[in-house]
């Protein structure tokens, strides 16, 4: 079945037969269409004969013979009759034997056909002639409407003779056909042979050149010839094409992965295995997805599934114990549904990842320089209050209400310089991630719970959705911080009483966004590219830490804050972790992402 030869000799022979089986077969419909209409036009021309003396002179002698008895009527007046009357008592008695005269001469014609009147107003059949031995074969007929309204007269023919005259026509179609068929055959039968072998020939020699480039090309003549040389030059092309891509590879600085849909590497050149600290082995596929890391490796998935292409720039990784950066690109190439691949370059970007962070160094320097004058003009402010309570609590002492009220000013102060340090600290060394799984609502709510005074002092409403059973692979410590950046400063942006504050998940196949959104005051798209600058705020007692604080914090998970805004609608701030999972009652819904 799957022989070349066998597949043309098949193919020629099916095109032979049923090409000569569709034109007998046209030929034929094509004489019986036009045997029906000969047939049908024949009927018409007898039906308008019909209507023609039924109304030029049956129905005319009928109405005269009736006005000629009505005018000669005599007698007692009131035994008078109508025109109609008479009329109708004529077409009743005399109408039948009228249209004979003309139906019977059709029979005559042709014993096939028959023919009559029906009258709506007799509610009769008149003049019929048809030969009883066409009652049961089913018949060709041909109406035309006369008067009065409803009545018609009709001419048919029955369809035996018409079938009788088809199945000869088909008869002798079918044996020249036959004979066409067999002959065909023969010369085709031929050709194909010949044809069958010389394709047999090319196809063994391109199923020789998909395992060896290097085969050989047999030489044949005609149009096959063309086709023989066509394919030695395509190989050679082919082998000029791959030794130089293969030289472009293995020379490029980038490294490139090209996975396909099973998650296989079909291509890995020199310099990722040098990126990745192969030396030399050949890793499995799950080997370099663990050395590409967890982001990369779902985002090569995702890529698959969704179509589109992802960037990192600067992503740390830790290889074989060395810290490298690489900027990676992540391309799908979807054209052919059954060879969907994912290309993954690797462009080693350490050392000015380096030089970035000795210029970011000497930039926090500078910037320091700067802070400083502004922690000291924090501290100032605050001194100077403290200064000026004490002397107040000098004076005062008799008074101890006052006493307290001044002593809890200076301890507010106080703490408004413990923070300030605080945040210094935090922003200027970052401490490492201590990673564990966390479920996310205990630790919600101890932030609520915290914040829940300054939440019912300005009557503001707080939902959380689809965050039970939700857990994370995190640092408890470090995202208690960022959500409590996060919600502190919901809670100042929205409005008193009309304040609305939600808290939800919103999970996905490969990650999971973790959201914070209010409805206040939002922020203008001029602070859009500054919320997370360092010492930026607008807040007239903040630092300008918390959200470049948070950041970094979500940097180190290897996670993603971003926001939207709209000014006077409210805020969204979105924190994406890659590393979820699912706790039900029962037991894990699923693994750890």
């Amino acid at each position: 079945m799957r022989s070349v030869r066998f597949q043309v000799i098949l193919f020629t022979t099916l095109l032979v037969i049923s090409g000569n089986v569709f034109l007998a077969m046209y030929f034929v419909g094509q004489g019986t269409e036009t045997l029906v209409a000969e047939k049908y036009e024949k009927l018409s021309l007898y039906a308008h004969y019909l209507d023609k003396m039924y109304t030029e002179i049956v129905d005319v002698n009928i109405r005269s013979d009736a006005d000629r008895q009505f005018r000669a009527q005599r007698g007692d007046p009131q035994e008078f009759r109508s025109m109609q009357e008479i009329y109708a008592d004529m077409r009743s008695s005399r109408l039948d034997i009228a249209l004979r005269i003309y139906t019977a001469p059709i029979l005559n014609i042709s014993e096939v056909m028959g023919t009559g009147f029906y009258f709506s107003d007799l509610d009769q059949i008149l003049g019929f002639k048809s030969n009883p031995a066409n009652f049961d074969h089913e018949k060709m007929v041909y109406a035309v409407p006369i008067h009065p309204e409803g009545s018609f007269l009709w001419v048919e023919e029955s369809n035996h003779h018409i079938d009788l005259m088809v199945r000869e026509l088909s008869k002798q179609t079918g044996d020249v056909t036959l004979v066409v068929i067999l002959i065909t055959l023969l010369i085709a039968g031929a050709f194909a042979l010949s044809f069958s072998s010389r394709l047999k020939k090319i196809l063994k020699t391109l199923d020789q050149l998909r395992t060896n480039i290097h085969s050989n090309v047999p030489a044949l003549s005609g149009e096959f010839g063309h086709i023989t040389a066509g394919i030695r030059s395509l190989a050679d092309a082919v082998i000029q094409t791959r030794s130089r891509s293969e030289l472009i590879l293995n020379s490029a600085h980038t490294g490139m992965i090209a996975f396909d849909s099973s998650m296989a590497i079909v291509l890995m050149n020199d310099s990722a295995s040098n990126h990745l600290e192969c030396n030399g082995q050949k890793l499995m596929p799950n080997e370099i997805l663990d050395r590409l890391g967890h982001l990369i490796s779902t985002s090569v998935k995702q890529a698959f599934d969704t179509g589109n292409s992802y960037s990192f720039d600067g992503i740390r990784k830790m290889v074989e114990n060395k810290e490298k950066f690489f900027n990676v690109n992540i391309i799908p190439s979807l054209h052919s549904p059954d060879h969907k691949m994912v290309l993954v370059t690797l462009e080693d970007v350490t050392e000015n990842v380096k030089l970035i962070k000795e210029a970011e160094k000497n930039e926090s320097l500078k910037m320091l320089g700067l802070f400083t004058t502004g922690v000291a003009h924090e501290i100032r402010n605050p001194l100077t209050s403290i200064k000026g309570f004490i002397q107040l609590l000098n004076r005062k002492m008799k008074d101890q209400g006052d006493n307290a009220r001044l002593l809890h000013l200076v301890l507010r102060e106080i703490e408004r310089l413990e923070n300030l340090i605080k945040d210094l600290i935090t922003y200027a060394r970052p401490s490492r991630p201590n990673f564990e799984w966390v479920p996310i609502m205990p630790l919600l709510d101890t932030i609520i719970q915290v914040l829940m005074p300054r939440i019912a002092q300005k009557k503001a409403k707080l939902e959380m959705q689809n965050l039970e059973d939700l857990e994370l692979f995190i640092d408890r410590r470090q995202m208690y911080q960022v959500f409590f950046n996060l919600m502190l400063n919901a809670i100042q942006a929205v409005a008193y009483q009309d304040g609305l504050i939600t808290l939800k998940a919103d999970i996905h196949e490969q990650y999971v966004d973790l959201i914070v959104q209010d409805n206040g005051r939002g922020i203008e798209k001029t602070e859009f590219g500054k919320i997370f600058t360092p010492f930026y705020t607008t807040k007239d007692k903040g630092t300008g830490l918390g959200l470049a604080i948070s950041r970094r914090m979500v940097d180190d998970h290897e996670g993603k804050i971003f926001f939207d805004s709209s000014f006077g609608k409210g805020t969204q701030f979105a924190i994406r972790f890659f590393k979820f999972r699912i706790r039900k009652s029962v037991g894990l819904d699923s693994f750890p992402k």
